[in-house]
Formats: C-alpha cells, sequence, structure tokens
C-alpha cells in the first residue's frame, strides 16, 4: 500500500480498528506475528511500526526493519495457531473460524476428506467399477 503522509495522517487520526493495528519499535516477534496472521486472514490490513496506541508517532530505530520482519513472518507465523481480526482485536481463532480460513483458502476440501472410521470395506465396489 503506497499513500502519501496526508493519507498516513489521516489514518493514525482515525485510530485503530478492524483493518489498521499501531504498534511501537520494540513489539516483541510473537505478537507483530500475531497481527500480520490475523490481519492476512481478513484479507489484508495496515500495521504501523513506531506508532503508539494514542496514535503519537515515535518512528523506528531498527536499521533492519525489512529483513527483521521478513524473518518474523518466515519463522513465526505458521499453524496450528490461526489468529483473526474481531473489531481492532485479534483473537485465536474458534476451531470454526479455522475451518472456514483453511476452506475458504483452498486448501482443506471436505468434499474429498476421508470418513472418520470407514475403510475399504465399507466402499460399493460395483459402483466404484
Amino acid at each position: 500500500m503506497i499513500m502519501n503522509r496526508t493519507e498516513l495522517m489521516e489514518i493514525i487520526r482515525n485510530g485503530e480498528s478492524s483493518g489498521v493495528e499501531f504498534k511501537r519499535d520494540d513489539v516483541h516477534p510473537q505478537s507483530l506475528a500475531k497481527e500480520i496472521a490475523s490481519l492476512a486472514n481478513l484479507e489484508g490490513g495496515c500495521i504501523l511500526l513506531g506508532v503508539e496506541k494514542d496514535g503519537t508517532v515515535t518512528g523506528l530505530t531498527r536499521p533492519d526493519i525489512e529483513e527483521w520482519i521478513m524473518n518474523i513472518c518466515s519463522n513465526n507465523i505458521q499453524p496450528p495457531i490461526t489468529f483473526v481480526r474481531i473489531g481492532s482485536t485479534s483473537r485465536e481463532a474458534s476451531r470454526e473460524q479455522e475451518q472456514r480460513l483453511y476452506q475458504a483458502s483452498g486448501v482443506l476440501r471436505y468434499d474429498i476428506k476421508p470418513a472418520p472410521g470407514s475403510s475399504l470395506k465399507d466402499m460399493d465396489m460395483r459402483f466404484i467399477r
């Protein structure tokens, strides 16, 4: 997302929302990973690093910010924990929410999932032939 200073200040002025999260420069990697996963599951959003919860811009001090974020994405965001965005908060997805996310992504298809407790004996071989 490319924006100019006026657009950025407007986002900050409006505060956090379901698609906007403010994080301090000293955010713990796992906390940032949680927000990234939540917004990704929401189909996008904006995390502003170096902005306090009250909208004060404190800036960034990390010289390698892009590499640091890429490492967090690579090392800290993976199943089994899936987060969803609810309002301006990130919460662990319920089992049903997680199933819907996987199904919506095409990763999990219930029409080809095996039926628990079934075996080849349960199949009608005449129908299959």
